[in-house]
């Protein structure tokens, strides 16, 4: 028997869940390509991908967009910090997301401790 549908996934989960996650170091993110873009791969065929994108250049205005992806990199839903259905907070867990996302890519907690051992040697 199929399992029933609901109107709209449970989006708020997974931003929680991703966002503790990551926040705790237990997901590794990784750079993309592109310099605003993070990537992490959880389990055998999930990914997530969390970017910056420009929605306006003229008056500086963006979104940071979540998606997840399945085997073969389909995507299976997007949701951004000016999707509608979500509550404010979880806009703001997409933004802290892509902040630690790339404190992680880039290594920055490490080169900080690194710089911490240099200056007190010096």
């Amino acid at each position: 028997m199929a399992k029933a549908i609901s109107d709209e996934p449970d989006y708020e989960s997974i931003i929680n869940s991703l966002y503790e996650k990551t926040r705790k170091g237990k997901i590794a993110w990784e750079k993309s390509d592109e310099p605003t873009r993070y990537r992490a791969t959880v389990g055998d065929s999930l990914s997530f991908v969390v970017f910056l994108y420009i929605t306006n250049p003229d008056e500086q205005e963006s979104a940071h967009i979540l998606r997840m992806h399945g085997p073969d990199d389909e995507p299976i839903f997007a949701v951004s910090t000016t999707t509608p259905e979500l509550e404010e907070e979880h806009y703001e867990k997409i933004s802290e997301i892509y902040r630690l996302a790339g404190r992680i890519a880039d290594n920055v907690d490490d080169q900080i401790t690194q710089a911490l051992k240099v200056l007190k040697k010096a």
